[in-house]
Parts: C-alpha cells; structure tokens; sequence
C-alpha cells in the first residue's frame, strides 16, 4: 500500500489515481534484469507443420 502525497489516503500500489482525491499517481518504471536487454532477443521459431 502506498499513500496519497497529496491527502494522505492509503491506495494499493498499482492504483493509477487516488480514489479520494483523484490525485495521478506517476506511472512506475519496469525494471529489466542486469544483463538481460530484451529487446535483442531473438524470437523462437516452431517447428513446421506439414
């Protein structure tokens, strides 16, 4: 759980705005692991079906 900086309402932690006072939380940043760069993965490739 998180608190609202502006009136200080508790909100569970994926809330996009507080619920009492319509205060935008920011949006949170995804993390990716150390060493792992997603983005020059190559997809998998399946096998044909014949």
């Amino acid at each position: 759980m998180k608190k609202c900086p502006e009136c200080g309402n508790p909100s569970y932690d994926g809330a996009p705005v507080c619920g009492n006072c319509g205060y935008k939380f920011p949006k949170s940043k995804s993390i990716v692991p150390k060493g792992e760069d997603i983005f020059k993965k190559e997809p998998k490739k399946e096998p044909k079906k014949e």
